[in-house]
């Protein structure tokens, strides 16, 4: 694993990139997984605009083999400071796949969300999530659980989530 950071004035650029193997004796490899990420930051006034792209080829979970095609995800986003102890976020993410010719994994998934810090260790958060699966293979929603939802979605199918919660920060 590795990865670098470079900023000046009010830009942030990163990049990093991994490689894990797991090993079951010191010759056989069980399980592969490797990626690379690049993302900017950039800060205007009370506004945070921000942007990733990720490139991730995980293990087949049929073989103990990487996939061969990569899947794909941008993502684009930010945060807006409404006031000192109030924020809204949002962002736009679009992850892709090639499995075969005829078969495709292609989900988008819009948020938006709301933090009010309640004293300085609390913060209250909540967020809409909504995906859509626009691919020809099932999709894995990336906002909810297995024993919540069923864990994919469809081919042109719709999953929403309403998230709320307490942030509490000790450090």
């Amino acid at each position: 694993r590795a990865s670098v950071t470079y900023g000046a004035g009010n830009m942030t650029l990163g990049a990093a990139v991994y490689q894990d193997s797991k090993y079951a004796t010191n010759t056989a490899i069980t399980a592969n997984a490797s990626g690379s990420v690049l993302s900017a930051v950039y800060k205007l006034s009370s506004v945070t605009l921000k942007g990733v792209f990720a490139s991730q080829k995980p293990q087949d979970t049929t073989t103990t083999s990487q996939l061969q095609n990569a899947v794909h995800t941008t993502g684009l986003g930010g945060n807006w400071a409404l006031g000192a102890d109030t924020t809204l976020d949002f962002g736009t993410y679009l992850s892709s796949q090639t499995v075969t010719s005829t078969t495709n994994y292609k989900l988008k998934t819009n948020a938006i969300g709301l933090q009010q810090k309640l004293t300085k260790e609390l913060t209250f958060y909540s967020q809409f999530s909504r995906a859509v699966n626009k691919g020809t293979a099932d999709a894995v929603a990336n906002f909810t659980w297995a024993h919540v939802l069923s864990p994919t979605l469809t081919q042109n199918q719709t999953g929403s989530t309403l998230n709320a919660g307490l942030l509490l920060s000790l450090f």
